[in-house]
């Protein structure tokens, strides 16, 4: 009977912990173009990133603003016929916190061409029914936009 208990507390315990993770926000923003224009991006280009505000960890200073952080494309999918909008997927982040230790950051962020930040402005009518037969690419410039990733522990 205690070994019957002891696994069922094992194995709620190993589905549960997750749930207690503490997720700490890092706000990044691209210190370089993002675009699929011209197939500029490809899966495992790194590109640079930098946070936007300190981030703490149990009240101490973990990470400092303006730190650079490179991120990994890990999908890229360009624009194509019939509103096939262009997208990008990056999925870790690299980083180092105030102690100039190396962190690594897996948390996705994906990119779509048709949304309003990925291409800078709003769009227009004429502009929505061209997308009906042509995608959006996607194109950001350099501190236009902010993404949020978390550090979980």
């Amino acid at each position: 009977m205690k070994r019957t208990t002891l696994l069922v507390f094992a194995i709620i315990a190993t589905f549960t912990m997750p749930a207690f993770a503490e997720k700490i926000p890092v706000k990044l923003t691209p210190t370089v173009f993002l675009s699929t224009k011209y197939d500029e991006i490809e899966v495992g280009d790194l590109l640079d990133f930098k946070t936007l505000n300190d981030v703490y960890v149990e009240d101490k200073l973990y990470i400092k603003k303006d730190t650079k952080a490179v991120g990994t494309v890990d999908f890229v999918h360009n624009n194509g016929w019939g509103g096939d909008n262009a997208e990008i997927k990056i999925e870790k982040f690299a980083l180092k916190n105030i102690d100039g230790k190396k962190i690594t950051i897996n948390y996705p962020i994906m990119i779509n061409g048709n949304s309003e930040t990925a291409n800078g402005f709003k769009q227009v009518i004429l502009a929505n029914i061209f997308i009906l037969i042509r995608g959006s690419e996607i194109y950001i410039e350099p501190s236009k936009i902010n993404f949020n990733i978390f550090i979980e522990q």
